[in-house]
């Protein structure tokens, strides 16, 4: 707004000073159609002249023939232009003073501060006498009167016949706009001259800082561009005014015409730039502001034409030059109006009086339009109004733009906002994720501190009961040891179901790609339910496809437990008949199944399977006991292993429970050799010798030291008992000869497993180290992991299976052999 307001006021200031101008000219000059003053004329804006354009080598015949001219039919009013020119014009001032006042004190104004050498002669009887001889060529101090043009005061007397001959010749634009006034007359003249030159210095400068001011506030390009053109104008205007030589360079002629081409070079330099910021060009006119960055950068280079050109050719190739960016900058606004740019028309209507008062200034230099008011001062003119124009056109730039970032403000605020509520629900899903974490991580070191407490004594439990059955026992005490070892195995399955669930619950449960033996898992897990299947004289059998792969890559431990699974509900509803173990391809999957004659489903109870803690009714529940768990947990296995489960029943019909997985092939070896003592269930009645084994336990329970040392005794050895992992430590390492195998309890007090395994790993090595199996009441993954690191060989989990301590002392012997 308060460029819109300074524009204004520029405006409405050039249209008082134009009618000053205009006025000044009407009150105080008068047509002029004969050589004679009279009257109380005070101005005679064109005395009667004569003049002529010639050569150096033609003055003194061009003088004489002018001074010979006696006809006033011959005379004229214009005065004489000639452009470009290197000849010299002379023009005659024929002068006869009638005046009834007795004035005789006149003023010859040549208002041209152009003209490099300008020579004043009175015609007399002895012939021409030179009076006055200065130009902008020469220093400042030769001119007659302090003044920034021409002033020649002369004397006429009155009823005085007087001839006067100009001579003039420049490097600019070769005119003579000789005005006669009387003394007084011309100093009102100065006065109303200096006021004009004061309003257009002093707008373009206060207008040039305002613009300055406002780019230090806003950061805009435009302005600065605008301010830099300000500058370069009160340059160039002041060097065709004579302003810059009367003040600045008054004894340095030569660089004030060259600083003009300066200033016209980088004048025309930040045009380019102001338009181009100004219609944003780059945006949308990219092909434009391409050549219009070449014309910028060419005129960069104008200023180095003055050290190998002469001034004469200079300017006239500068002055072309800013007609060919009048029109690229006309041209760019024109090509604007079709993306309905709102600041185009500033543009253009500012553009449009700098191109009318630019162009005409050119042509009058060139001699092609007439010296009058607007083709002598049309430069100015036209800037002054195109500046003016130009800062009303950057307030509505600003109005558009501030109008646009306070929608996009609007916007940006929205999505702020909206990014906020993003931002708040996403810490609100973190800090419910965290808590779920904590709450998971919780909920999992309390199992795992369950299930370490209940192993415990479950070892207690069922190895006490193991060694009972080894000792003579009446049918009813065999029945009761069978029991308390059914009744713990059940517990422990159940312990490791909810396990199971709380790891898949919490997305830290992982399967293995390992090679296994699919054959194996059936047979050995059909062996596991024969004797079952005896008692209750159910026949169980298993059928194996030929299209089955000997070896594929999958999890054994996950395949049995889903197998096994399976099978023990089809043994548990099944009271006659029979259970099928099958596998065979389909598809690209493997497919396991286990077929049954028991009681069947209904559509309702189907609905119901592979949820968590959910059985088929609240009947099966109470008649067959169970959590619901098994089929919920296969369930997820089989998805971890790239498969499905399903079932396929009817009440009364029997039920056919599957599921597949993926066997991974083409992770699998063809040279792979799959043990199948991993999956061998059935015990060996081969005498196994360990007498190569020097066993050391290292055991805090009481219970848990006396069923080590029962299976080992079952095995045919024995070992020494220490209470914890310190006590091991120096025992083994003292004992001679030493320990070669290490049964460690992991959780002990004074010293746990884990330290006590790392220092006897640092202790003993070589081929004297021992065989060290970890014992742990642990059962999750981590713990195992965190027993391998420390150096364990071997890791088992309590309650320990006789056949499993088997397996690993057997082959821990083979190592000592």
């Amino acid at each position: 707004m308060r460029l819109k307001m300074l524009g204004f006021r520029l405006v409405l200031s050039f249209v008082v000073l134009l009618l000053l101008i205009q006025t000044s000219y009407a009150e105080n000059s008068i047509p002029v159609t004969t050589n004679v003053i009279g009257g109380r004329t005070d101005l005679i804006s064109h005395p009667v002249t004569l003049s002529a354009i010639v050569k150096p080598a033609d003055i003194v015949v061009a003088r004489n023939r002018l001074l010979d001219v006696q006809s006033d039919d011959q005379y004229r009013t214009e005065y004489p232009t000639y452009g470009f020119s290197p000849d010299t014009a002379i023009v005659r001032i024929n002068i006869y003073n009638d005046a009834e006042d007795g004035n005789s004190d006149f003023v010859v104004y040549v208002d041209y501060p152009l003209l490099d050498h300008i020579r004043f002669y009175e015609s007399t009887k002895e012939g021409l006498t030179k009076i006055y001889e200065t130009g902008d060529s020469v220093p400042f101090s030769t001119r007659p009167s302090y003044h920034r043009a021409f002033v020649f005061p002369i004397r006429v007397l009155p009823n005085q016949h007087k001839i006067f001959l100009i001579e003039a010749s420049s490097i600019d634009t070769l005119q003579l706009p000789i005005r006669l006034f009387r003394k007084d007359a011309f100093e009102y003249h100065l006065l109303i001259e200096n006021y004009m030159l004061g309003i257009y210095f002093g707008g373009v400068f206060m207008m040039s800082l305002f613009v300055s001011f406002l780019f230090v506030t806003l950061r805009d390009k435009t302005l600065i561009f605008m301010s830099i053109f300000l500058l370069m104008l009160i340059g160039v205007s002041g060097s065709i005014n004579g302003v810059i030589f009367q003040f600045v360079s008054p004894d340095f002629p030569r660089y004030t015409k060259e600083l003009r081409i300066v200033w016209l070079s980088y004048g025309m330099v930040a045009v380019i730039c102001f338009a181009s910021e100004y219609l944003k060009t780059k945006t949308y006119l990219p092909n434009i502001h391409r050549y219009m960055r070449y014309i910028a950068f060419t005129c960069l280079l104008l200023p180095l034409l003055n050290i190998f050109v002469p001034f004469y050719y200079t300017i006239q190739f500068v002055l072309l030059f800013g007609l060919l960016i009048t029109l690229v900058i006309s041209y760019s606004g024109i090509a604007m109006l079709r993306f309905h740019y709102p600041p185009t028309k500033y543009y253009l209507f500012g553009w449009l009086f700098f191109f009318l008062g630019g162009v005409s200034t050119v042509l009058r230099a060139f001699a092609i339009l007439p010296s009058n008011l607007w083709t002598e001062y049309g430069f100015q003119f036209g800037s002054l109004f195109s500046t003016a124009t130009l800062a009303l056109g950057i307030s509505a730039k600003f109005n558009m733009e501030k109008t646009q970032r306070e929608e996009i403000e609007a916007v940006a605020n929205e999505e702020r906002e909206s990014r906020l509520q993003a931002q708040l629900q996403t810490r609100e899903e973190t800090f419910k994720k965290v808590n779920a974490e904590k709450e998971a991580r919780a909920k999992g070191e309390f199992l795992a501190n369950m299930s370490h407490e209940i192993r415990t004594p479950m070892n207690g439990v069922l190895g006490i009961a193991h060694l009972l059955t080894e000792t003579p026992l009446n049918n009813e005490q065999a029945k009761l040891v069978k029991t308390i070892e059914t009744s713990g195995k059940t517990l422990l399955g159940i312990l490791n179901d909810i396990l199971d669930y709380s790891k898949i619950e919490s997305g830290k449960f992982d399967v293995e790609k390992i090679p296994v033996d699919p054959r194996e898992i059936i047979v050995n897990t059909a062996e596991l339910f024969r004797s079952k299947a005896a008692e209750n004289g159910i026949l169980i059998r298993y059928e194996i496809s030929e299209e089955v792969p000997k070896t594929i890559a999958s999890d054994p431990t996950r395949l049995s437990q889903i197998l096994f699974n399976l099978s023990s509900n089809a043994f548990k509803f099944t009271h006659e008949g029979g259970v099928t173990l099958r596998v065979n391809m389909e598809g690209e999957l493997l497919k396991f199944e286990v077929e049954d004659s028991g009681i069947g489903l209904s559509v309702e109870q189907k609905q119901k399977l592979f949820s968590s803690f959910s059985q088929a009714d609240q009947s099966t529940t109470r008649k067959y006991g169970g959590t619901g768990l098994g089929l919920y947990i296969s369930k997820q296995l089989a998805q971890l292993m790239g498969g499905n489960i399903g079932v396929n029943s009817s009440l009364g019909e029997g039920s056919s429970f599957w599921f597949t997985v993926n066997p991974n092939l083409n992770l699998v070896s063809s040279k792979t050799q799959v043990s199948s003592a991993k999956y061998d269930v059935i015990e060996s009645t081969k005498t196994v010798d360990l007498s190569a084994l020097r066993i050391l336990i290292a055991e805090d329970n009481n219970v848990n030291q006396l069923v080590i040392q029962g299976l080992l005794k079952k095995l045919g050895t024995s070992g020494r008992v220490t209470e914890n992992g310190k006590e091991c430590v120096a025992t083994i390492t003292k004992a001679d000869p030493s320990y070669n195998c290490v049964l460690m309890d992991c959780e002990m007090p004074e010293m746990d497993g884990y330290e006590a395994t790392e220092k006897i790993r640092e202790v003993i090595v070589g081929d004297d180290a021992p065989v060290i199996i970890g014992l742990s009441a642990n059962a999750l993954p981590e713990h195992e992991k965190r027993a391998r690191a420390a150096g364990m060989d071997y890791y088992l989990r309590k309650p320990v299976e006789y056949s499993e301590l088997k397996s690993v002392l057997v082959e821990a012997a083979t190592k000592f052999l």
